[in-house]
């Protein structure tokens, strides 16, 4: 499901076809989660809460956190 009602640029077509995708209730938001691909094990107690975009013309999806940061090393 969508939210075509606030259409945004596309960053790979630069189409003003995407939208925020939203998830079936009575979730809020998508979760990256991570998981063991020997064992299939999942992690979903951990993970990064993302918004999920997609994009009509171009079909592509991709997510963003605005709580994410990089560490120099």
């Amino acid at each position: 499901m969508s939210d075509s009602s606030n259409l945004v640029q596309c960053p790979f077509c630069k189409g003003i076809t995407a939208t925020r995708l939203v998830p079936p209730e009575p979730a809020n938001k998508f979760l990256l989660t991570t998981y063991d691909s020997k064992t299939n094990n999942v992690f979903a107690t951990t993970g990064f809460s993302v918004d999920a975009y997609g994009c009509g013309s171009c079909k592509k999806v991709w997510l963003e956190n605005s709580a994410l940061k990089f560490v120099e090393e």
